[in-house]
């Protein structure tokens, strides 16, 4: 983990936030509301009681980022995708 892109571990998946991309839109927050949240600086961080919603949820959370600050990466170390 560094300045620029945070790692958090939430159930199976790794979720890489970009902070630098981050604009602080919150569209992740309102797909997974449990898991996101803005940081002190206002940019999108893991909550530290963070829920598991399942591998789809999180893809989609980080898929409808505008500025694709977030990835969601799968146990084999693949990018994740929503399937819808």
């Amino acid at each position: 983990m560094d300045g620029e892109r945070n790692e958090h571990r939430v159930g199976d998946v790794v979720i890489r936030i970009h902070r630098r991309a981050c604009m602080g839109h919150g569209d992740c927050m309102a797909v997974a509301p449990g898991v996101f949240a803005f940081g002190e600086d206002g940019i999108a961080t893991v909550r530290a009681d963070a829920a598991d919603p399942g591998a789809e949820r999180l893809a989609l959370a980080c898929a409808v980022c505008p500025e694709a600050a977030l990835e969601a990466i799968g146990p084999d170390g693949l990018p994740l995708r929503p399937s819808r």
